[in-house]
């Protein structure tokens, strides 16, 4: 969940971006409802490592 905003032009869309151990990247676009952006990272494993960035 991420509260994204832009004073000048707005948020046209927000897109989550993760990998599982420093693989392929996944990119989610996420909702919105009021003024939060949403998306889920489905459940992996134990024990991997999960990196994520929010591009807006």
């Amino acid at each position: 969940m991420a509260y994204i905003t832009d004073a000048k032009s707005g948020v046209a869309n927000a897109t989550l971006s993760y990998s599982v151990n420093m693989r392929e990247k996944i990119n989610i676009t996420m909702n919105k409802t009021c003024d939060l952006y949403t998306a889920e990272i489905p459940p992996q494993p134990y024990n991997v490592a999960v990196t994520y960035l929010i591009y807006a």
